[in-house]
């Protein structure tokens, strides 16, 4: 059943846009500065979305400190170069435009520190179109999606709506009592939606929920 949002809610990586270029090769970039192994594919793919701490953390099996380099080195790639290596999903873009036009207010809740996420929206032409943006701080190591879901709806109401590609996302909606839309083009897995209020396959998908 469709319901009237006022506010709709976006993660960045895997849900607005392909980000996986950027993160891969930063991430393998960092293990080979830490002169260690490259990670197989399903492994990397999984530090798209969570922290990046905590990821080279749990799935590079790095201590507290080694993470803390491997933060540094990814960054030192990706910042010059891997924050321009994405795809916006089809359509997007116009989801967004149309958003606005129908009166809703838009947010961006991301784990992407900001400055990286106002490149991609600015370059995708749709920052003007963003009524809100939270992000960590740099210094942020374990997930706080629930505590920016949070943000999001003291700056623009309640009655809203969370659209992400990982289980943090619905997570995050789910702490703070409001609906939550899975999308299974990103970086998840169906396992992942099992609390979500919606699941969409595509940007039309979401419209159709939305519009």
């Amino acid at each position: 059943m469709k319901k009237n949002y006022d506010v709709v809610l976006f993660d960045l990586d895997g849900t607005m846009m392909d980000t996986s270029n950027g993160v891969i090769n930063s991430v393998q970039y960092a293990m080979e500065k830490l002169g260690r192994e490259r990670l197989a594919d399903e492994k990397v793919r999984k530090f798209i979305g969570p922290p990046l701490h905590a990821a080279f953390v749990e799935y590079a099996g790095m201590d507290e400190e080694k993470a803390h380099q491997a933060v540094a080195a990814y960054r030192e790639r990706y910042a010059p170069i891997g924050v321009l290596e994405y795809t916006a999903y089809p359509g997007i873009s116009e989801l967004i435009r149309d958003l606005k036009k129908a009166g809703k207010k838009v947010a961006v809740a991301t784990g992407k520190p900001e400055k990286f996420a106002r490149i991609i929206l600015e370059k995708e032409k749709i920052m003007d179109c963003v009524d809100f943006i939270t992000t960590p701080e740099l210094t942020d190591t374990k997930d706080i999606k629930p505590l920016l879901v949070k943000r999001c709806l003291e700056k623009l109401g309640r009655n809203a709506v969370m659209i992400g590609d990982r289980e943090l996302d619905i997570h995050g909606a789910l702490e703070n009592g409001i609906d939550s839309i899975g999308v299974t083009y990103g970086f998840g897995s169906m396992d992942e939606f099992d609390q979500a209020t919606y699941i969409a396959k595509n940007v039309d998908e979401i419209r159709s929920i939305l519009i």
